[in-house]
């Protein structure tokens, strides 16, 4: 599914972005082992920014969580 290139703005639940930084880590895995066609994803650069997305995105809530916290 497409979603909109803001849905994220509204909050992604940290385990959603660490079950999608272990489907990517696969994939890169798979590409880095040589078996790029095993890979859910064929291109090994978007494999890398969606894998970046999702430390990102995950660092984020985690931040701003602490951050309400105090």
């Amino acid at each position: 599914n497409i979603r909109s290139s803001s849905n994220w703005k509204k909050g992604i639940p940290i385990d959603a972005y660490l079950q999608s930084m272990h489907r990517h880590f696969v994939d890169v895995w798979l590409h880095m082992d040589g078996y790029p066609r095993e890979a859910t994803e064929s291109d090994l650069e978007s494999v890398l920014c969606a894998l970046r997305f999702n430390v990102n995105g995950m660092l984020h809530e985690i931040i701003k969580r602490r951050v309400s916290d105090h």
